[in-house]
């Protein structure tokens, strides 16, 4: 099975698709060029007519993740902390306390690296494909950026995510967590 791509060009001229050249002539000039079908051409295509409003829609949702991403990570800074003085038995958790270590390394790595979020370099992408200036467009996406993301140097981000850091290592040693239960299968 094979797709075809229609153009029309305005003036004599020639157009180049994966390797295949075609003369255009006239103003009413038309070339087919044939692809097979379920290459990465059609795949491209496909793509190429997403509407603006779904890439904004997929950029909305990349930041409602990167804020669940924040949240977890601050709020659950917060509950280990309160937990841990109010006796909290959930907060020593194992599995949330390593998921909580783990997102805070993350961000302290990649701060140090000069690494930007890849969440942050995905939703801009999406925003430029929708047409949008980066972190315009919708109304959740306007008031979460104004909560998530601060204007500063990069130095004052490296320290703050560093000092979050270890507080949270700190509340790991102040309120150590349950070790991990094995069980074994009979």
């Amino acid at each position: 099975m094979w797709a075809r791509c229609f153009t029309r060009n305005q003036g004599v001229g020639t157009i180049q698709v994966e390797g295949k050249t075609a003369l255009l002539a006239g103003p009413r000039a038309r070339v087919e060029l044939s692809f097979p079908a379920g290459t990465a051409t059609n795949y491209m295509r496909h793509w190429a007519r997403m509407s603006a409003s779904a890439y904004r829609t997929f950029a909305d949702l990349v930041l409602i993740t990167h804020v669940s991403f924040v949240s977890f990570i601050t709020v659950g800074l917060l509950a280990i902390l309160c937990g841990g003085f109010a006796g909290w038995r959930w907060v020593c958790n194992p599995w949330f306390r390593a998921a909580h270590l783990a997102g805070i390394s993350l961000v302290v790595v990649q701060a140090w690296l000069g690494v930007i979020c890849p969440l942050t370099t995905l939703e801009m992408h999406l925003r430029e494909k929708a047409g949008d200036s980066t972190y315009g467009g919708t109304f959740i996406a306007h008031w979460l950026q104004k909560q998530l993301y601060y204007e500063a140097p990069s130095w004052v981000f490296i320290v703050c995510y560093t000092l979050f850091g270890l507080v949270v290592i700190g509340s790991w040693l102040k309120f150590r967590p349950r070790p991990f239960r094995y069980t074994q299968s009979a």
